[in-house]
């Protein structure tokens, strides 16, 4: 059992597509679920990304990123020349602030996210984010490698969002 809010956005004013936005709360549990949901987007040949973007009001955010292999700060773990603009998740991410709080986040499914700012095409190597804001990529056709060549038709991606408290550890790990 949940409640549930949903936000339906037609298509028109530069949205290619229909979009139906889920809130749902589960009874019971500690978390936010966002669902998106694009109905029959066209197929796109010209460079493209969607994102869904959750600006957070956390003061002096610090970010700590659930990656393969372990949890990183990207201000201070990414190696000397790497790219700094787009990310791959594994087991989620946290926007943390004063007094170790703020909020985790797990996409589900589409594990890939920038931070402040769009990170398709963008190949930064010392930038840092200072704002709260993720985004999570729902879709890209910049690597036709790992991803379709062109992007269309309708399908859902999901968030998961907690209060987090307590550094990255306890966050991203413990539940």
């Amino acid at each position: 059992v949940a409640e549930a809010a949903v936000i339906e956005t037609p298509a028109g004013d530069g949205l290619p597509c229909a979009v139906t936005t889920r809130f749902t709360l589960p009874h019971g549990l500690s978390y936010l679920e966002i669902e998106i949901t694009l109905h029959d987007k066209p197929f796109e040949p010209w460079p493209e990304a969607g994102w869904l973007c959750l600006p957070f009001k956390v003061d002096s955010p610090r970010f700590v990123l659930g990656r393969p292999g372990g949890i990183i700060d990207p201000a201070t773990d990414i190696v000397p020349g790497a790219n700094r603009d787009l990310f791959t998740l594994h087991t989620g991410m946290a926007v943390i602030g004063a007094g170790d709080r703020g909020v985790g986040l797990c996409p589900i499914d589409h594990p890939m996210v920038s931070l402040e700012r769009p990170g398709c095409w963008r190949y930064s190597t010392d930038f840092v984010p200072r704002k709260p804001t993720v985004l999570v990529n729902l879709f890209n056709n910049q690597w036709n490698t790992n991803f379709r060549l062109w992007n269309g038709g309708t399908w859902s991606s999901r968030v998961r969002v907690w209060a987090a408290e307590g550094g990255a550890e306890p966050v991203l790990i413990t539940p």
